[in-house]
């Protein structure tokens, strides 16, 4: 068995005492409480996290440290957060991202040539920093869930108006005078207008016939409709009525479905953050090297190596 050496400790220690730091200010502030203040300790705070645990899954060489780290963050986080169903979740989805991280930053370590930081840290930081979403997600699923239970979820308009905006065309071609914009009245105005193109000339749609055809949209959708709403304000609205049915009838299956809905979406914005955070990492292993904490050692074939 290697030798353990005191760097290898320390760096251990350095981010078990950030794990347990990180995870004790995200489990004690509510969401209502995210001040700038706030938000800002928590972004350095996680930028320090991911960047030394990225740095230590790739170059602890002990097994017996690196064990150690992976069964103890997600531990941390199941202490501080509580036997919560989705703390455990996220605990043990967590365990699965830092032996995936490991392996990958160990393999390219060990096999590139010549050593490049964001080459060899770049799909590990990606996986901590989802992992970092998923501690989140699973720390705030106690207060979501309890949410879910007893208070009424309002989505706003505006993201449904930007999530409609890539099917815009295609309603546009179905629907006659379509536009996120407009109201249920110039829409149907629009249909009947459509209609009257195939009635015999002189033929009038009566107001009483609008008002039948709205109450029949209204019972189609289970809104009931003035006619001045737009399109977007209705979609919004069945959206609404949905998963707050959902979140009575089962609190659990819709606080599940947001967290997945959270981690899918960290999936896809995590290219927007590993540069910066692959930027930090090269900072902080500049920084090492000149400090003589880490080196990079050429082995008797031309492949350089980092070493700590």
């Amino acid at each position: 068995m290697a030798r353990i050496s005191t760097k290898e400790i320390s760096l251990a220690a350095a981010v078990l005492a950030l794990s347990a730091l990180l995870f004790w200010r995200l489990n004690t502030i509510a969401v209502t409480n995210l001040y700038v203040f706030v938000l800002t300790a928590l972004a350095i705070l996680s930028i320090l996290w991911t960047s030394l645990l990225v740095i230590s899954l790739g170059l602890i060489r002990s097994k017996v440290v690196s064990s150690l780290l992976i069964i103890t963050i997600p531990l941390t986080l199941v202490v501080i957060g509580g036997w919560h169903i989705g703390v455990v979740g996220a605990a043990v989805i967590l365990i699965l991202i830092l032996l995936t991280a490991r392996a990958r930053s160990k393999q390219e370590i060990t096999n590139r040539i010549k050593y490049k930081t964001i080459q060899v840290f770049n799909l590990s930081t990606r996986l901590i920093f989802i992992g970092l979403i998923v501690c989140i997600a699973g720390l705030y699923m106690p207060a979501i869930n309890s949410a879910f239970s007893s208070e009424e979820i309002v989505i706003p308009t505006q993201p449904i108006q930007i999530a409609l905006k890539p099917f815009e065309q295609l309603l546009q071609n179905s629907i006659p005078n379509y536009s996120s914009k407009a109201t249920i009245d110039q829409l149907m105005q629009g249909q009947l207008e459509q209609q009257l193109e195939g009635l015999p000339p002189g033929t009038v749609i009566t107001p009483e016939q609008k008002e039948a055809a709205l109450r029949d949209i209204s019972k189609q959708i289970g809104q009931e409709l003035s006619g001045k709403e737009s399109i977007t304000e209705v979609i919004t609205n069945t959206i609404n009525i949905q998963i707050n049915k959902l979140a009575k009838q089962s609190p659990l299956v819709a606080t599940l479905s947001a967290i997945l809905i959270i981690i899918l979406v960290a999936r896809f914005i995590s290219s927007l953050f590993v540069w910066p955070l692959l930027g930090i990492i090269s900072l902080i292993i500049f920084i090492a090297r000149k400090a003589g904490f880490i080196q990079i050692i050429s082995s008797e074939e031309p492949t350089e190596r980092l070493w700590l």
